[in-house]
Protein backbone atom coordinates (compact mmCIF):
# COMPACT_ATOMS: atom_id res chain seq x y z
CA UNK A 1 0.00 0.00 0.00
CA UNK A 2 2.64 2.28 1.09
CA UNK A 3 4.74 1.39 -2.15
CA UNK A 4 1.40 2.06 -4.22
CA UNK A 5 1.05 5.60 -2.63
CA UNK A 6 4.51 6.62 -3.15
CA UNK A 7 4.11 5.97 -7.12
CA UNK A 8 1.26 7.97 -6.66
CA UNK A 9 2.75 10.91 -5.30
CA UNK A 10 5.36 10.85 -7.35
CA UNK A 11 3.31 11.02 -10.56
CA UNK A 12 1.84 13.74 -9.42
CA UNK A 13 4.92 15.81 -8.26
CA UNK A 14 5.86 14.51 -12.51
CA UNK A 15 2.63 16.66 -13.75
CA UNK A 16 2.86 19.67 -11.56
CA UNK A 17 6.51 20.10 -13.00
CA UNK A 18 4.82 19.32 -16.87
CA UNK A 19 2.65 22.37 -15.88
CA UNK A 20 4.71 24.35 -14.13
CA UNK A 21 7.25 23.93 -17.39
CA UNK A 22 4.64 24.79 -19.64
CA UNK A 23 3.13 27.78 -17.59
CA UNK A 24 6.28 29.54 -17.40
CA UNK A 25 6.95 30.33 -21.45
CA UNK A 26 3.45 31.58 -21.61
CA UNK A 27 3.85 33.83 -18.39
CA UNK A 28 7.17 35.00 -20.04
CA UNK A 29 5.44 35.42 -23.36
CA UNK A 30 2.82 37.41 -21.88
CA UNK A 31 4.92 39.72 -20.28
CA UNK A 32 7.09 40.42 -22.67
CA UNK A 33 4.25 41.38 -25.42
CA UNK A 34 2.46 43.27 -22.93
CA UNK A 35 6.02 44.96 -22.23
CA UNK A 36 6.65 45.41 -25.98
CA UNK A 37 3.25 46.77 -26.71
CA UNK A 38 3.55 49.58 -24.59
CA UNK A 39 6.88 50.17 -25.46
CA UNK A 40 5.65 50.73 -29.09
CA UNK A 41 2.94 53.08 -27.57
CA UNK A 42 6.01 54.96 -26.21
CA UNK A 43 7.92 55.08 -29.40
CA UNK A 44 10.63 52.89 -27.95
CA UNK A 45 11.00 51.20 -31.68
CA UNK A 46 14.31 49.17 -31.02
CA UNK A 47 13.76 48.14 -27.52
CA UNK A 48 10.24 47.06 -28.70
CA UNK A 49 11.43 44.74 -30.94
CA UNK A 50 14.35 43.18 -28.18
CA UNK A 51 11.24 42.17 -26.25
CA UNK A 52 8.81 41.07 -28.89
CA UNK A 53 11.95 38.98 -29.76
CA UNK A 54 12.22 37.37 -26.39
CA UNK A 55 8.10 36.72 -26.88
CA UNK A 56 9.32 34.75 -29.82
CA UNK A 57 11.89 32.59 -28.10
CA UNK A 58 9.23 32.14 -25.46
CA UNK A 59 6.52 31.15 -27.83
CA UNK A 60 8.40 29.96 -31.02
CA UNK A 61 6.83 30.67 -34.38
CA UNK A 62 3.90 32.70 -32.48
CA UNK A 63 2.32 34.71 -35.59
CA UNK A 64 1.63 37.71 -33.13
CA UNK A 65 5.20 37.76 -32.15
CA UNK A 66 6.62 38.21 -35.46
CA UNK A 67 3.80 40.45 -36.45
CA UNK A 68 4.78 42.36 -33.84
CA UNK A 69 8.40 42.68 -34.37
CA UNK A 70 7.31 43.31 -38.10
CA UNK A 71 5.86 46.53 -36.84
CA UNK A 72 7.93 47.61 -34.94
CA UNK A 73 10.45 47.67 -37.27
CA UNK A 74 8.22 49.59 -39.75
CA UNK A 75 7.49 52.29 -37.48
CA UNK A 76 11.20 52.87 -36.83
CA UNK A 77 12.12 52.72 -40.26
CA UNK A 78 13.47 49.72 -41.05
CA UNK A 79 11.38 48.98 -44.06
CA UNK A 80 13.29 45.88 -45.86
CA UNK A 81 13.51 44.11 -42.25
CA UNK A 82 10.31 44.39 -41.85
CA UNK A 83 9.25 43.49 -45.15
CA UNK A 84 11.11 40.27 -44.64
CA UNK A 85 9.84 39.79 -41.14
CA UNK A 86 6.03 40.12 -42.41
CA UNK A 87 5.99 37.98 -44.74
CA UNK A 88 7.02 35.03 -42.60
CA UNK A 89 3.30 35.76 -40.99
CA UNK A 90 0.27 33.74 -42.21
CA UNK A 91 -1.63 35.26 -44.90
CA UNK A 92 -4.73 34.23 -42.77
CA UNK A 93 -3.34 36.26 -40.44
CA UNK A 94 -5.17 39.66 -41.89
CA UNK A 95 -3.77 42.61 -39.84
CA UNK A 96 -0.59 41.71 -41.58
CA UNK A 97 -1.77 43.11 -45.36
CA UNK A 98 -2.27 46.77 -43.97
CA UNK A 99 1.74 46.57 -42.46
CA UNK A 100 2.95 45.11 -45.34
CA UNK A 101 2.12 47.25 -47.86
CA UNK A 102 3.43 50.37 -46.10
CA UNK A 103 6.72 47.89 -46.19
CA UNK A 104 6.75 47.48 -50.03
CA UNK A 105 5.34 50.68 -51.18
CA UNK A 106 8.85 52.04 -49.09
CA UNK A 107 11.22 49.07 -50.39
CA UNK A 108 9.79 50.09 -54.31
CA UNK A 109 7.53 46.60 -54.48
CA UNK A 110 4.63 49.20 -55.82
CA UNK A 111 2.79 46.37 -57.25
CA UNK A 112 2.52 44.19 -54.13
CA UNK A 113 1.57 47.15 -52.11
CA UNK A 114 -1.35 48.08 -54.37
CA UNK A 115 -2.20 44.42 -53.52
CA UNK A 116 -1.60 44.32 -49.89
CA UNK A 117 -4.09 47.18 -49.27
CA UNK A 118 -6.45 45.90 -51.89
CA UNK A 119 -6.83 42.89 -48.65
CA UNK A 120 -6.78 45.03 -46.29
CA UNK A 121 -9.38 47.97 -47.46
CA UNK A 122 -12.40 45.73 -46.66
CA UNK A 123 -11.24 45.11 -42.97
CA UNK A 124 -11.13 48.89 -42.66
CA UNK A 125 -14.58 49.62 -42.84
CA UNK A 126 -15.11 50.29 -39.33
CA UNK A 127 -12.13 53.12 -38.83
CA UNK A 128 -12.17 56.03 -41.33
CA UNK A 129 -8.54 57.15 -40.16
CA UNK A 130 -7.25 53.46 -41.45
CA UNK A 131 -9.66 53.79 -44.29
CA UNK A 132 -8.19 57.57 -45.20
CA UNK A 133 -4.30 55.62 -44.67
CA UNK A 134 -5.46 53.14 -47.13
CA UNK A 135 -6.50 54.86 -49.67
CA UNK A 136 -3.49 57.52 -49.42
CA UNK A 137 -0.82 54.61 -49.87
CA UNK A 138 -2.96 53.82 -52.58
CA UNK A 139 -2.22 56.94 -54.50
CA UNK A 140 1.03 57.17 -53.59
CA UNK A 141 1.67 53.55 -54.99
CA UNK A 142 -0.27 54.85 -58.30
CA UNK A 143 1.94 58.21 -58.53
CA UNK A 144 5.17 55.59 -58.46
CA UNK A 145 3.22 53.32 -61.39
CA UNK A 146 2.45 56.42 -63.03
CA UNK A 147 -1.33 55.69 -63.01
CA UNK A 148 -2.21 59.22 -62.49
CA UNK A 149 -6.12 59.15 -63.00
CA UNK A 150 -6.46 56.13 -60.50
CA UNK A 151 -4.23 58.36 -57.84
CA UNK A 152 -6.21 61.99 -58.07
CA UNK A 153 -9.39 59.47 -57.23
CA UNK A 154 -7.28 57.85 -54.07
CA UNK A 155 -6.05 60.93 -52.58
CA UNK A 156 -9.44 62.39 -53.27
CA UNK A 157 -11.19 59.39 -51.46
CA UNK A 158 -8.38 59.84 -48.63
CA UNK A 159 -9.08 63.52 -47.42
CA UNK A 160 -11.97 63.97 -46.40
CA UNK A 161 -11.74 60.57 -43.38
CA UNK A 162 -8.92 61.97 -42.04
CA UNK A 163 -7.60 66.26 -41.20
CA UNK A 164 -4.19 64.64 -40.65
CA UNK A 165 -3.91 63.52 -44.40
CA UNK A 166 -5.73 66.39 -46.06
CA UNK A 167 -2.78 68.74 -46.96
CA UNK A 168 -1.05 65.61 -47.93
CA UNK A 169 -3.70 64.26 -50.26
CA UNK A 170 -4.77 67.54 -51.69
CA UNK A 171 -0.46 67.69 -52.27
CA UNK A 172 -0.41 64.61 -54.27
CA UNK A 173 -3.80 64.96 -56.12
CA UNK A 174 -2.59 68.72 -57.50
CA UNK A 175 0.88 66.30 -58.35
CA UNK A 176 -1.54 63.21 -60.10
CA UNK A 177 -3.61 66.15 -62.30
CA UNK A 178 -1.00 68.24 -63.05
CA UNK A 179 0.64 64.82 -64.26
CA UNK A 180 -2.59 64.64 -66.47
CA UNK A 181 -2.59 68.24 -67.77
CA UNK A 182 -5.47 68.93 -65.64
CA UNK A 183 -4.49 72.64 -64.55
CA UNK A 184 -7.53 73.98 -63.13
CA UNK A 185 -8.01 70.75 -60.36
CA UNK A 186 -4.15 70.64 -59.59
CA UNK A 187 -4.89 74.52 -59.25
CA UNK A 188 -7.70 74.26 -56.51
CA UNK A 189 -5.85 71.70 -55.15
CA UNK A 190 -2.33 73.17 -54.22
CA UNK A 191 -4.04 76.31 -53.58
CA UNK A 192 -5.76 74.29 -50.68
CA UNK A 193 -2.26 73.04 -49.55
CA UNK A 194 -1.45 76.65 -49.52
CA UNK A 195 -4.27 77.62 -47.08
CA UNK A 196 -4.48 74.90 -45.11
CA UNK A 197 -0.64 74.90 -44.26
CA UNK A 198 1.28 78.17 -45.36
CA UNK A 199 4.53 77.65 -44.07
CA UNK A 200 4.88 73.75 -44.83
CA UNK A 201 6.99 72.42 -46.95
CA UNK A 202 4.38 71.31 -48.88
CA UNK A 203 2.87 74.10 -49.04
CA UNK A 204 6.37 75.62 -51.03
CA UNK A 205 6.47 72.86 -53.06
CA UNK A 206 2.64 73.44 -54.38
CA UNK A 207 3.34 77.32 -55.03
CA UNK A 208 6.55 76.16 -57.23
CA UNK A 209 4.16 73.80 -59.03
CA UNK A 210 1.82 76.69 -59.04
CA UNK A 211 4.54 78.85 -61.54
CA UNK A 212 5.36 75.70 -63.28
CA UNK A 213 1.26 75.43 -64.22
CA UNK A 214 1.38 79.20 -65.51
CA UNK A 215 4.51 78.04 -67.57
CA UNK A 216 3.11 75.16 -69.28
CA UNK A 217 -0.28 76.57 -69.94
CA UNK A 218 1.79 79.62 -71.89
CA UNK A 219 3.99 77.04 -73.78
CA UNK A 220 0.62 75.37 -74.83
CA UNK A 221 -0.99 78.44 -75.77
CA UNK A 222 2.42 80.17 -77.49
CA UNK A 223 4.96 82.11 -76.64
CA UNK A 224 3.17 85.20 -75.06
CA UNK A 225 0.59 82.55 -73.98
CA UNK A 226 -3.32 82.02 -75.23
CA UNK A 227 -5.47 85.44 -74.74
CA UNK A 228 -8.35 84.60 -77.19
CA UNK A 229 -10.20 81.52 -77.07
CA UNK A 230 -12.98 80.95 -79.76
CA UNK A 231 -16.06 78.40 -79.53
CA UNK A 232 -18.25 77.05 -82.49
CA UNK A 233 -21.48 75.18 -81.57
CA UNK A 234 -23.82 73.73 -84.52
CA UNK A 235 -26.95 71.82 -83.62
CA UNK A 236 -30.22 70.25 -85.07
CA UNK A 237 -32.90 70.29 -82.67
CA UNK A 238 -36.40 68.43 -82.69
CA UNK A 239 -39.31 70.65 -80.85
CA UNK A 240 -42.75 68.89 -79.87
CA UNK A 241 -44.14 72.01 -79.33
CA UNK A 242 -42.00 75.62 -80.02
CA UNK A 243 -41.60 77.73 -77.20
CA UNK A 244 -39.83 81.23 -77.27
CA UNK A 245 -37.75 81.99 -74.73
CA UNK A 246 -39.59 79.85 -71.99
CA UNK A 247 -37.03 80.97 -69.19
CA UNK A 248 -38.30 84.43 -69.26
CA UNK A 249 -42.30 82.95 -68.75
CA UNK A 250 -43.41 83.16 -72.40
CA UNK A 251 -47.02 85.09 -73.40
CA UNK A 252 -49.57 83.11 -74.47
CA UNK A 253 -48.78 83.78 -77.94
CA UNK A 254 -45.09 82.63 -77.20
CA UNK A 255 -46.25 79.10 -77.20
CA UNK A 256 -46.72 77.40 -80.54
CA UNK A 257 -48.98 74.49 -79.40
CA UNK A 258 -46.97 73.19 -82.64
CA UNK A 259 -43.50 71.16 -83.41
CA UNK A 260 -40.89 71.74 -85.93
CA UNK A 261 -37.34 71.25 -86.40
CA UNK A 262 -34.68 74.21 -86.25
CA UNK A 263 -31.07 74.40 -87.10
CA UNK A 264 -28.87 76.47 -84.07
CA UNK A 265 -25.45 78.42 -84.62
CA UNK A 266 -23.64 79.79 -81.63
CA UNK A 267 -20.22 81.27 -82.00
CA UNK A 268 -18.19 82.71 -78.94
CA UNK A 269 -15.38 84.67 -78.55
CA UNK A 270 -13.32 85.26 -75.57
CA UNK A 271 -10.20 87.08 -74.70
CA UNK A 272 -8.48 87.19 -71.20
CA UNK A 273 -7.07 90.67 -70.62
CA UNK A 274 -6.02 89.93 -67.54
CA UNK A 275 -4.38 86.45 -65.56
CA UNK A 276 -2.66 85.46 -62.00
CA UNK A 277 -2.81 82.24 -60.29
CA UNK A 278 -5.94 83.82 -58.51
CA UNK A 279 -7.18 86.22 -60.41
CA UNK A 280 -8.93 86.13 -64.31
CA UNK A 281 -10.50 88.75 -65.87
CA UNK A 282 -11.98 88.01 -69.50
CA UNK A 283 -14.18 89.44 -72.09
CA UNK A 284 -16.43 87.99 -74.46
CA UNK A 285 -18.72 88.00 -77.11
CA UNK A 286 -21.88 85.43 -77.86
CA UNK A 287 -24.11 85.46 -80.84
CA UNK A 288 -26.92 83.22 -81.05
CA UNK A 289 -29.38 81.83 -84.06
CA UNK A 290 -32.31 79.50 -84.30
CA UNK A 291 -33.73 79.00 -87.45
CA UNK A 292 -36.49 76.85 -88.12
CA UNK A 293 -37.90 74.86 -90.69
CA UNK A 294 -41.65 75.84 -90.57
CA UNK A 295 -42.32 78.81 -87.55
CA UNK A 296 -40.27 81.66 -88.86
CA UNK A 297 -41.94 84.02 -86.52
CA UNK A 298 -39.80 82.30 -83.59
CA UNK A 299 -36.17 82.38 -85.04
CA UNK A 300 -34.32 83.99 -82.64
CA UNK A 301 -31.47 86.08 -82.93
CA UNK A 302 -29.18 87.38 -79.67
CA UNK A 303 -26.20 88.70 -78.81
CA UNK A 304 -24.39 89.21 -75.83
CA UNK A 305 -21.51 90.87 -74.65
CA UNK A 306 -20.16 89.91 -71.58
CA UNK A 307 -17.67 90.56 -68.56
CA UNK A 308 -16.32 88.59 -65.97
CA UNK A 309 -13.74 89.12 -62.84
CA UNK A 310 -12.64 85.95 -60.91
CA UNK A 311 -10.94 86.46 -57.88
CA UNK A 312 -11.12 83.15 -55.53
CA UNK A 313 -13.38 82.64 -54.09
CA UNK A 314 -15.31 85.39 -56.13
CA UNK A 315 -16.79 85.67 -59.08
CA UNK A 316 -18.57 88.69 -60.95
CA UNK A 317 -19.79 89.07 -64.20
CA UNK A 318 -21.86 91.34 -66.26
CA UNK A 319 -23.59 91.21 -69.63
CA UNK A 320 -25.46 93.00 -71.69
CA UNK A 321 -27.91 90.98 -74.09
CA UNK A 322 -29.85 91.94 -76.64
CA UNK A 323 -32.66 89.54 -78.41
CA UNK A 324 -34.62 89.91 -81.58
CA UNK A 325 -37.04 87.52 -82.77
CA UNK A 326 -37.83 86.84 -86.41
CA UNK A 327 -35.78 90.44 -87.05
CA UNK A 328 -37.72 92.42 -85.10
CA UNK A 329 -36.28 93.97 -81.24
CA UNK A 330 -38.08 91.58 -78.56
CA UNK A 331 -35.86 92.01 -74.80
CA UNK A 332 -32.83 93.49 -74.21
CA UNK A 333 -31.25 92.76 -70.43
CA UNK A 334 -28.61 93.52 -68.39
CA UNK A 335 -27.27 90.92 -65.79
CA UNK A 336 -25.23 91.36 -62.96
CA UNK A 337 -23.93 88.30 -61.34
CA UNK A 338 -21.77 87.94 -58.15
CA UNK A 339 -20.44 84.62 -56.34
CA UNK A 340 -18.71 83.03 -53.77
CA UNK A 341 -17.29 79.81 -53.82
CA UNK A 342 -16.95 78.90 -49.95
CA UNK A 343 -15.38 75.49 -50.58
CA UNK A 344 -13.83 74.53 -53.69
CA UNK A 345 -11.54 71.77 -54.42
CA UNK A 346 -11.39 68.38 -56.80
CA UNK A 347 -13.76 66.75 -54.25
CA UNK A 348 -16.54 69.11 -53.01
CA UNK A 349 -17.79 72.94 -54.09
CA UNK A 350 -20.25 75.13 -51.95
CA UNK A 351 -21.51 78.12 -53.93
CA UNK A 352 -23.89 80.70 -53.45
CA UNK A 353 -24.91 83.61 -55.92
CA UNK A 354 -26.88 86.55 -56.27
CA UNK A 355 -27.78 87.75 -59.93
CA UNK A 356 -29.67 91.29 -60.42
CA UNK A 357 -31.42 91.58 -64.13
CA UNK A 358 -33.28 94.54 -65.55
CA UNK A 359 -35.46 93.22 -68.34
CA UNK A 360 -36.82 95.55 -71.32
CA UNK A 361 -38.97 94.08 -73.50
CA UNK A 362 -39.75 95.56 -76.50
CA UNK A 363 -43.66 95.70 -78.08
CA UNK A 364 -43.86 94.59 -81.87
CA UNK A 365 -46.55 93.44 -84.61
CA UNK A 366 -46.32 89.65 -83.01
CA UNK A 367 -46.17 90.48 -79.81
CA UNK A 368 -48.22 94.30 -78.69
CA UNK A 369 -48.55 93.42 -75.19
CA UNK A 370 -44.59 92.51 -74.70
CA UNK A 371 -43.53 95.51 -73.01
CA UNK A 372 -45.71 94.45 -70.12
CA UNK A 373 -43.04 92.22 -68.74
CA UNK A 374 -40.28 94.79 -68.62
CA UNK A 375 -38.99 95.19 -65.31
CA UNK A 376 -36.26 93.66 -62.65
CA UNK A 377 -35.54 90.04 -61.08
CA UNK A 378 -33.63 89.37 -57.98
CA UNK A 379 -32.50 85.99 -57.76
CA UNK A 380 -30.33 84.29 -54.39
CA UNK A 381 -29.38 81.10 -54.91
CA UNK A 382 -26.73 78.15 -53.26
CA UNK A 383 -25.09 75.03 -54.89
CA UNK A 384 -23.56 72.39 -53.81
CA UNK A 385 -21.31 69.92 -55.99
CA UNK A 386 -20.03 66.40 -54.12
CA UNK A 387 -18.02 63.63 -56.01
CA UNK A 388 -19.59 60.54 -54.72
CA UNK A 389 -18.18 57.33 -56.08
CA UNK A 390 -14.02 56.46 -56.61
CA UNK A 391 -14.21 56.40 -60.28
CA UNK A 392 -15.44 60.26 -60.14
CA UNK A 393 -19.33 60.58 -60.40
CA UNK A 394 -20.02 63.94 -59.45
CA UNK A 395 -23.53 65.09 -58.14
CA UNK A 396 -24.57 68.15 -57.76
CA UNK A 397 -27.61 70.13 -55.75
CA UNK A 398 -29.47 73.83 -55.86
CA UNK A 399 -31.64 76.19 -55.13
CA UNK A 400 -32.61 79.26 -55.76
CA UNK A 401 -35.41 81.91 -55.17
CA UNK A 402 -36.48 84.67 -57.29
CA UNK A 403 -38.72 88.06 -57.73
CA UNK A 404 -39.99 89.33 -60.30
CA UNK A 405 -41.01 92.67 -60.49
CA UNK A 406 -42.89 93.98 -63.32
CA UNK A 407 -44.52 96.62 -65.15
CA UNK A 408 -48.34 95.03 -65.33
CA UNK A 409 -49.97 93.12 -62.11
CA UNK A 410 -49.72 90.27 -64.75
CA UNK A 411 -45.64 88.97 -64.43
CA UNK A 412 -45.10 89.81 -60.47
CA UNK A 413 -43.98 86.35 -59.14
CA UNK A 414 -41.81 84.85 -56.47
CA UNK A 415 -40.47 82.42 -57.50
CA UNK A 416 -38.38 78.58 -56.31
CA UNK A 417 -36.37 76.48 -57.89
CA UNK A 418 -34.73 73.25 -56.87
CA UNK A 419 -32.20 71.20 -59.23
CA UNK A 420 -30.21 67.83 -58.81
CA UNK A 421 -27.66 66.79 -61.64
CA UNK A 422 -25.46 63.66 -61.33
CA UNK A 423 -21.97 63.39 -64.29
CA UNK A 424 -20.44 60.41 -64.44
CA UNK A 425 -16.76 60.84 -66.27
CA UNK A 426 -16.05 58.95 -69.72
CA UNK A 427 -13.34 56.73 -68.29
CA UNK A 428 -16.40 54.82 -66.57
CA UNK A 429 -17.29 54.28 -70.61
CA UNK A 430 -14.01 53.25 -71.52
CA UNK A 431 -14.23 57.10 -72.57
CA UNK A 432 -17.02 56.48 -75.29
CA UNK A 433 -19.18 59.00 -73.91
CA UNK A 434 -19.64 60.87 -70.81
CA UNK A 435 -23.51 60.84 -69.08
CA UNK A 436 -25.67 63.46 -67.73
CA UNK A 437 -28.90 63.71 -65.82
CA UNK A 438 -30.07 67.03 -64.43
CA UNK A 439 -33.71 67.47 -62.84
CA UNK A 440 -35.35 70.72 -62.13
CA UNK A 441 -38.56 71.83 -60.48
CA UNK A 442 -39.58 75.03 -60.40
CA UNK A 443 -42.75 76.73 -58.59
CA UNK A 444 -43.85 80.20 -59.77
CA UNK A 445 -46.43 81.95 -57.49
CA UNK A 446 -47.80 85.36 -59.39
CA UNK A 447 -48.84 87.87 -57.10
CA UNK A 448 -51.95 89.48 -58.64
CA UNK A 449 -55.03 87.57 -60.58
CA UNK A 450 -54.29 86.78 -63.98
CA UNK A 451 -55.73 88.78 -66.70
CA UNK A 452 -56.20 85.67 -68.90
CA UNK A 453 -58.33 83.59 -65.77
CA UNK A 454 -62.13 84.60 -66.09
CA UNK A 455 -62.14 84.03 -62.47
CA UNK A 456 -59.80 86.47 -61.43
CA UNK A 457 -57.39 83.47 -60.22
CA UNK A 458 -53.84 84.08 -58.95
CA UNK A 459 -52.35 82.20 -61.41
CA UNK A 460 -49.17 79.63 -60.33
CA UNK A 461 -46.46 77.29 -62.51
CA UNK A 462 -45.31 73.88 -61.83
CA UNK A 463 -42.67 73.46 -63.76
CA UNK A 464 -40.69 69.61 -64.36
CA UNK A 465 -37.60 69.61 -67.09
CA UNK A 466 -35.51 66.28 -67.20
CA UNK A 467 -32.67 66.79 -69.33
CA UNK A 468 -30.41 63.84 -70.31
CA UNK A 469 -27.23 64.04 -72.17
CA UNK A 470 -24.34 61.62 -73.69
CA UNK A 471 -21.56 63.69 -74.72
CA UNK A 472 -18.32 62.11 -76.43
CA UNK A 473 -14.84 63.94 -76.84
CA UNK A 474 -13.25 63.34 -80.21
CA UNK A 475 -10.16 64.84 -79.84
CA UNK A 476 -9.29 67.78 -77.56
CA UNK A 477 -11.44 70.69 -78.97
CA UNK A 478 -14.07 68.64 -80.59
CA UNK A 479 -16.96 67.61 -79.05
CA UNK A 480 -20.55 66.20 -80.23
CA UNK A 481 -23.80 65.05 -77.77
CA UNK A 482 -27.08 64.00 -77.95
CA UNK A 483 -29.38 65.07 -75.17
CA UNK A 484 -33.15 64.98 -74.86
CA UNK A 485 -34.91 67.24 -72.69
CA UNK A 486 -38.81 66.71 -71.18
CA UNK A 487 -40.58 69.67 -70.09
CA UNK A 488 -44.20 69.82 -68.19
CA UNK A 489 -44.97 73.37 -67.65
CA UNK A 490 -48.09 72.77 -65.72
CA UNK A 491 -50.47 76.13 -64.60
CA UNK A 492 -53.83 76.52 -63.10
CA UNK A 493 -54.29 79.07 -66.19
CA UNK A 494 -54.79 76.79 -69.55
CA UNK A 495 -52.95 79.78 -71.93
CA UNK A 496 -49.71 78.75 -69.82
CA UNK A 497 -50.06 75.31 -69.68
CA UNK A 498 -48.00 73.03 -72.00
CA UNK A 499 -45.43 70.50 -72.34
CA UNK A 500 -42.44 70.04 -75.03
CA UNK A 501 -39.91 67.16 -75.91
CA UNK A 502 -36.80 67.99 -77.61
CA UNK A 503 -34.08 65.68 -78.79
CA UNK A 504 -30.57 67.50 -79.87
CA UNK A 505 -27.52 66.51 -81.90
CA UNK A 506 -24.89 69.40 -81.17
CA UNK A 507 -21.36 69.50 -82.42
CA UNK A 508 -18.68 71.71 -80.46
CA UNK A 509 -15.41 72.93 -81.51
CA UNK A 510 -12.85 75.22 -79.53
CA UNK A 511 -9.76 76.49 -79.79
Amino acid sequence: MQKEMMWALLLCLMGWGTVLAQEIPSQQYDLAMAKGVHLLDEKQYEEAIAVFQEALVAKPKDRQAIYSIGVAQRLSGQYEAAYTTLKQVDTSFEKVHFDLGVAAYHTKRYNESVAEFSLAEPLSEESPTHQATIHYYLGLNDLQLKRFSEAATQFVRAIPLSAELATGGYYHAGVAYYRQKIWDEAKDAFNEVIEMSPDSAMAQSARAFLKEIEIAATKENGAKGKRWNFLTSFAIQSDSNVVLLPADAPLPNGIANQSDIRAVVVLQGGFTFFERSRFTGVAQYQIYQSLHKELNQFNVQSHDLGLILKRQPFDFAYHFSDARVDSNNYLQTNLLQVAIDLIKNPIRTTRFEYRFSDKQFVNSIAFPNNSDRTGTNNALGASFTQTVSDNGVKVNVGYTVDKESARADDWDYLGHRADLSVRAPSAIFRDFFEPSLKIEGTVRLYDNPSSSSSTQEKRKDQIQTYTLTFTHTFKKGLSGSLSYQHNQNGSNINDFDYQRETVSINAIATF
